[in-house]
């Protein structure tokens, strides 16, 4: 395991899935999941600029033709293609979304 791994507060799955996000009540991009953990995200394919602890509202389509779940996430880093957010202010429903959807696949 490397050290990276080792700082995860949670494992990370590969789930790529849609995903809009917005600052306030602007629509601020769309792109998608690069990985999805309980603790936060990884959005690629966008070009975000906000400064780091920015706080955005993401829509994900997890189930497919279902519904879509919003996730307040605070950026924490950005990638080359994209950024990194942790989740923020979790509840009941959400963390219940999370659990299903990372039961499905295996971890990174």
């Amino acid at each position: 395991m490397t050290t990276d791994q080792n700082r995860r507060a949670a494992p990370r799955f590969s789930i790529q899935v849609p995903t809009e996000y917005a600052y306030d009540s602007d629509p601020a991009g769309t792109g998608h999941t690069e990985n999805v953990s309980s603790s936060g995200v990884l959005v690629e394919h966008t070009s975000a600029e906000f400064p780091i602890e920015t706080q955005l509202r993401m829509r994900f389509s997890f189930f497919h033709g279902a519904f879509d779940t919003v996730f307040t996430g605070a950026v924490v880093r950005y990638t080359e293609d994209g950024f990194a957010a942790r989740f923020v202010h979790l509840d009941t429903a959400q963390i219940e979304v999370l659990r299903r959807v990372l039961s499905l696949p295996p971890p990174l």
